[in-house]
């Protein structure tokens, strides 16, 4: 009987150690499917990477992030490589998608503020409201921003007049009441051209001086001296006298000595 039950308890070990091996088995084939699994949503991912990609990287990682470290040791070297690759890929189309975005939304700001100068038309006393409404849009820029808009020259023209429009008191103003901003002047002048409602023109520097324009030179023909006649003397009046002549009368010569009788 001993030797039938060491038999039996050694059949029982050897049952043991199989399921434990069995289970151990079923352990690393889950490890292994759970590894693929995570591979295959690498291979799913399609190129070139857009936008829309970024749902089917972020499954990849998740999965990958999901795995214990001896799975991760399991897992594919070159699909972590391309993971990672799709990942920067994906990062750098959303940077470039925020940067049109910005510069998108850029260009409405500088826009608006450029219609709110344009808007402030002919500088009169009433020219308050629109003025400050585009120095608050413009001030509200970005530095960057500002160095952008075109026609700030206009916008410092118009307060320039109207600083001096108030200062004036009821005195008229030069053209009529109002001073007409034209565009900004080009790179390297000095100051924005202006009109006159009364047709003044002018030049406005960026102090806020208006010089007057200087009218053109007038050409004068040179007239040469004229030459004339002496003066005639009117009809009736006597000539001026003249001078008498002297008459010479001959001396005769005097007799000689021998002539005599």
């Amino acid at each position: 009987m001993t030797r039938s039950s060491d038999a039996a308890g050694g059949d029982q070990d050897s049952l043991v150690i199989l399921e434990t091996a069995e289970k151990k088995l079923a352990e690393l084939i889950a490890e292994r499917d759970a590894v693929r699994e995570a591979e295959a949503l690498v291979d799913r991912i399609a190129e070139p990477v857009t936008l829309e990609s970024e749902e089917t990287i972020s499954a990849a990682r998740t999965a990958y992030n999901g795995l214990t470290v001896r799975q991760k040791e399991m897992y594919s070297p070159d699909r972590l490589t391309r993971l990672e690759a799709l990942e920067a890929a994906l990062a750098e189309k959303k940077k470039q998608a925020a940067e049109d975005a910005a510069r998108g939304e850029n260009r409405e700001k500088i826009a608006a503020v450029e219609i709110l100068i344009d808007a402030i038309g002919t500088v009169t006393k009433n020219s308050g409201p629109s003025i400050t409404a585009a120095r608050t849009a413009f001030d509200a820029l970005s530095e960057t921003l500002r160095a952008r808009v075109g026609n700030y020259n206009v916008l410092l023209a118009a307060e320039a007049a109207y600083k001096r429009i108030l200062t004036s008191g009821d005195r008229p103003t030069q053209g009529g009441g109002g001073v007409t901003l034209a565009a900004p002047s080009p790179a390297g002048t000095k100051g924005t051209t202006g009109t006159g409602t009364g047709g003044t023109t002018g030049t406005i520097n960026d102090s806020g001086q208006t010089r007057p324009a200087r009218p053109a030179p007038v050409r004068r023909s040179a007239k040469r001296p004229s030459r004339m006649s002496p003066a005639r003397p009117a009809a009736g009046s006597r000539p001026a006298s003249r001078p008498a002549r002297i008459r010479r009368i001959p001396i005769p010569a005097p007799a000689s000595a021998g002539s005599g009788g």
